[in-house]
């Protein structure tokens, strides 16, 4: 998916501004991936509410996310790691229903990092925060790799992934594709084997922060912000990516990830149209009872109602329920003359008896 279905920068050359941006480069990866590994500086899950579209197809499509990241965290994202890490119970989310998935992480939200947590919770998001071994500093490399299972895109560059450098910084990336030349192959072999030797513990120039030194670290950091604050944080975010004045190479992008978007729901459709066709075709194979069309019976129905020349019902006649209430009640008034005539009047037989 990665060759044949994303469109990239001829030379694997992005820059902020240009044609080919960097948010441009993340949003085709992760619209066409289902692996993503990512080094980086500084990470904030604001860049995650930008690439929504793009972020819920590659949940969507089965797609599974590392991060290594340095300890310089927003309050959010600290609070998000630290809930992860204390074990407090999250909602489960329908990583199928791509509709709702998108919504969810368009909108950052108590849902949204409720979501980040159950992906964390599930194995499909993974954040190590390391820190320089024996130093002071703090780590700011910035290289990942995209995988297909059948192909990979190593890059490396200056930005970080965060809404800030995707969105307002000038940024710059350059990509490497294993069916270039061999000068890509050998540099995402190398992007490769150095991310491997980050996740695994074999590269001894960094260290992981454990999980009570990660909340002290991070609690000296940054102040405390109760759950109020981060919501009006987060709903600012979201005011300033609706009406901020976005270059239109951003905006390009935003346009074609929505689309991708569309297409995958429209998609969907058709695959669940198509099963129930094929339901449909094998009770008719097998003799069992089902209604004589592929279609649901209320949506004939309706399209029945729906033809020329059917006759309405008239406006003033009464719905079912309220129209069996008055034939009721005329029936109940009919019943009661007729004891009250019976009574009064005696039948002929009667009279004829008396005689």
């Amino acid at each position: 998916m990665l060759k044949e279905h994303a469109q990239w920068a001829s030379a694997g050359f992005y820059i902020s501004g240009s044609e080919w941006e960097p948010l441009a480069f993340f949003s085709e990866g992760l619209s066409h991936a289902n692996s993503f590994d990512l080094l980086l500086g500084f990470f904030s899950s604001s860049a995650i509410e930008v690439l929504s579209d793009s972020f819920a197809l590659f949940l969507y499509r089965g797609g599974n996310m590392r991060l290594v990241i340095n300890n310089l965290l927003s309050e959010a994202d600290r609070e998000l790691l630290l809930s992860t890490q204390r074990g407090e119970g999250v909602p489960e989310f329908d990583l199928r229903n791509l509709r709702a998935l998108r919504e969810t992480l368009s909108r950052r939200d108590t849902h949204f990092f409720d979501c980040l947590a159950f992906l964390m919770r599930a194995g499909r998001l993974e954040i190590k925060v390391v820190r320089p071994s024996g130093k002071a500093g703090i780590v700011h490399t910035k290289c990942g790799v995209f995988s297909d299972h059948i192909h990979k895109i190593a890059f490396s560059g200056s930005c970080n992934f965060s809404k800030t450098a995707l969105i307002d910084n000038q940024e710059q990336i350059n990509a490497f594709f294993d069916w270039e030349s061999s000068q890509d192959n050998f540099a995402r072999s190398k992007a490769v084997h150095h991310l491997r030797a980050y996740f695994s513990g074999e590269d001894e120039s960094f260290c992981c922060l454990p999980a009570d030194q990660l909340r002290a670290q991070l609690a000296d950091d940054w102040p405390h912000k109760d759950m109020e604050t981060l919501l009006k944080e987060g709903e600012q975010l979201i005011e300033e990516r609706l009406v901020a004045d976005l270059r239109p190479g951003v905006r390009k992008v935003l346009e074609r990830a929505k689309h991708q978007v569309h297409q995958a729901l429209e998609e969907q459709r058709q695959e669940a149209e198509a099963e129930k066709q094929q339901e449909w075709q094998r009770k008719v194979d097998c003799g069992l009872p089902h209604f004589p069309y592929p279609q649901r019976g209320r949506a004939i129905i309706n399209k029945l109602h729906m033809m020329p020349g059917k006759r309405k019902r008239k406006k003033d006649s009464l719905p079912w329920p309220q129209a069996r209430a008055k034939h009721s009640r005329r029936s109940t008034v009919f019943c009661k003359s007729m004891s009250r005539e019976a009574t009064t009047r005696p039948s002929s037989l009667c009279r004829h008896l008396l005689c």
